[in-house]
């Protein structure tokens, strides 16, 4: 904390972006973090593995051994599928987390992220809801849609102050002026 008061400067490291591929390869099970990558802010990596373990035993515990590769092969297309929803539930998550919670000078983000500490504090349900789509223990799509709605509406600020006429025309202005040069 020394170092932050007295204004050195904190090494910031972008994440990248790496969609899921499927593997084709004889012999190769791609699992968790593997398939591919996690923003680190809610370090859910483990969550998906974990998941995608208890899915792919249920799925394979029917075989008596593994030696039919077509028959491994059709569960392995139907384990990517069903996976899904839970990892894209993470993904989205994490990606809208990394944007919210990251200080800003600008106004509208500085207001979402300011109305989702808000959020937060708010009723158990808020807390509970939330914490169980970052726990993994709710991974509905249309669950976490709900969530970020709410986490936006209920600021005193977020989208209204986004909204308000005022900070609109600004936000324009500072958008065009940011993606002109």
């Amino acid at each position: 904390m020394k170092g932050i008061n007295e204004g050195a400067k904190m090494k910031v490291v972008a994440t990248k972006n790496m969609s899921a591929m499927l593997s084709k390869r004889k012999g190769v099970i791609v699992l968790g973090d593997a398939f591919n990558m996690r923003h680190p802010v809610i370090a859910s990596g483990m969550m998906v593995l974990l998941s995608d373990i208890l899915i792919l035993r249920h799925l394979l515990k029917p075989l008596c051994n593994l030696s039919d590769a077509n028959k491994v092969s059709d569960i392995l297309e139907y384990f990517y599928h069903i996976r899904k929803p839970m990892s894209a539930t993470v993904n989205t998550l994490g990606s809208a987390f990394s944007q919210v919670l990251v200080a800003s000078t600008d106004e509208a983000k500085e207001a979402l992220r300011q109305g989702f500490f808000d959020y937060l504090c708010g009723s158990g349900l808020h807390k509970s809801q939330i914490m169980a789509l970052l726990g993994g223990m709710n991974p509905r799509p249309l669950s976490l849609i709900r969530q970020l709605f709410a986490m936006t509406l209920s600021s005193a600020e977020g989208v209204w102050q986004m909204l308000s006429q005022a900070n609109a025309a600004a936000y324009r202005k500072n958008f065009m002026a940011a993606n002109a040069s």
